[in-house]
């Protein structure tokens, strides 16, 4: 019976160099297809939170004196899909339908987390945008969604002069989660604002704007 145990290690060793001892791989980790609950919730958050009431302000500050009172109700048309890491050399190949995110968004990433996570938190974030996801809840009733070729080849003029004032293109990439209550993503309002974003969610369950990196464009 010994020599049979002994076998079942022996064995292994010739054929594969591997040892009974030797703990199990680990699995591979699945790369995310979908959005979840959580990810529209976020983006909702940065919507809610940053990029409406900047665009509500623009108009406002926009008016000319003497103008009539009104509602200011621009729409948001999110691109249907979100940014993933770039993939390939911009500067040879150019960028995809779409943009994609470049060494120097990652960096508005890092810069957006709290001290001491960045390192592994950008890692993380870099993953799960690994490749394009569709977004297809709905983010807020003022969105519609339009594809990333539409925003490549269609001139901004001519694609916000279809809907109402301060209207403006939007893009997400896919939201990561460094921390408990904690998420951040890249974004871009075409014209206006690029960059990076730590929401932090509310005890009513709201995600709301904790940290900024990038500015106005």
């Amino acid at each position: 019976m010994i020599r049979v145990r002994m076998l079942a290690c022996v064995l292994p060793l010739a054929f594969s160099a591997a040892s009974c001892d030797k703990p199990a791989s680990p699995p591979v980790a699945v790369r995310q297809t979908a959005l979840d609950a959580d990810d529209i919730a976020v983006m909702r958050g940065l919507l809610d939170d940053l990029i409406r009431p900047e665009q509500v302000d623009s108009i406002r500050r926009g008016r000319a004196p003497g103008a009539p009172p009104g509602p200011i109700e621009p729409r948001f048309l999110v691109v249907d899909t979100t940014i993933a890491v770039c993939d390939r050399d911009l500067v040879v190949f150019g960028p995809p339908p779409g943009g994609c995110l470049a060494p120097g968004w990652i960096t508005l990433v890092s810069q957006a987390l709290p001290p001491g996570t960045a390192r592994t938190a950008t890692l993380a974030f870099a993953s799960r945008n690994a490749r394009r996801i569709p977004i297809t809840a709905s983010i807020g009733r003022d969105v519609t969604f339009v594809s990333s070729t539409v925003t490549d080849f269609v001139e901004m003029n001519e694609l916000l002069r279809q809907h109402p004032p301060g209207s403006a293109v939007v893009s997400f990439s896919v939201p990561s989660y460094p921390g408990p209550r904690m998420a951040v993503l890249a974004f871009n309002v075409r014209n206006h604002r690029a960059g990076a974003a730590r929401l932090a969610q509310q005890d009513d369950s709201r995600w709301t704007v904790a940290d900024l990196a990038g500015g106005i464009e």
